[in-house]
């Protein structure tokens, strides 16, 4: 059986998500954190820097491993 494999940039957003419920935050605070007006297209292109990856884990107060883990 193959396994099909989950390409990172989703797990990053998915992580992002869990974390952002877990903290309460708003996907307002997230949409200031990255500078942008509305978060749905960087959802559904899963686009995100390594500096607003770095930002975001500030915000939620993770480490950056916990946007990686699988």
């Amino acid at each position: 059986m193959k396994i099909k494999k989950v390409p990172l940039p989703l797990i990053v957003w998915a992580n992002l998500m869990k974390w952002k419920t877990i903290r309460g935050i708003s996907d307002e605070m997230i949409s200031a954190c990255l500078g942008v007006k509305d978060l749905r297209n960087r959802k559904n292109t899963y686009y995100m820097s390594t500096d607003e990856m770095g930002r975001l884990c500030e915000l939620l107060q993770i480490e950056p491993e916990q946007l990686l883990e699988r």
